[in-house]
């Protein structure tokens, strides 16, 4: 926002409005969280009282090396296609907690997603559409059972239940 007054009686007030889709955060050197939010594919770091007012948004965990290199170069390929997908999986409530951790280079890296409620992890291991996302899911949450912990690997082609 900025404020410009022109005398006598005059102010003028530009706002710039953000489209925040997602929070992320990672930890610093010293295991201190660090707080982000995100819009335009890029990361804008908050400090935690703001990062807080977003609560109803989705966070994203991001591994610390991966968040520094997208801060100081810009989103990669695989950065850009996760953000579609956490944003399409914000509407889940079931999903507890998301990590993102890019390993790949340039490449989709592993998505993370806990479900919590049904004792579910959801690894996707490739970028894969919104409608497959749901697909995944509703095979995920017709399979629950209360007998252990379950975990999923997702490919494009391919939902893998392992044992």
């Amino acid at each position: 926002m900025t404020l410009k007054r022109y005398y006598p009686d005059t102010l003028q007030i530009s706002i710039v409005y953000n489209d925040i889709t997602l929070r992320a955060f990672t930890k610093d050197a010293q295991g201190q969280g660090v707080y982000y939010l995100v819009y335009d594919q890029k990361l804008e770091e908050v400090q935690s009282q703001s990062w807080e007012a977003f609560d109803k948004l989705m966070c994203v965990e991001l591994n610390p090396a991966y968040c520094q290199m997208i801060v100081k170069w810009g989103a990669d390929e695989g950065f850009i296609d996760m953000l579609g997908m956490a944003t399409h999986l914000s509407s889940n409530n079931l999903i507890t907690s998301i990590k993102y951790d890019n390993n790949n280079g340039k490449a989709f890296g592993r998505l993370a997603v806990e479900m919590s409620d049904l004792n579910v992890m959801l690894y996707i291991r490739e970028n894969v559409s919104a409608e497959r996302l749901d697909e995944a899911l509703d095979i995920i949450g017709s399979q629950f059972s209360a007998s252990g912990a379950q975990v999923y690997d997702l490919y494009a082609n391919t939902l893998v239940k392992r044992t």
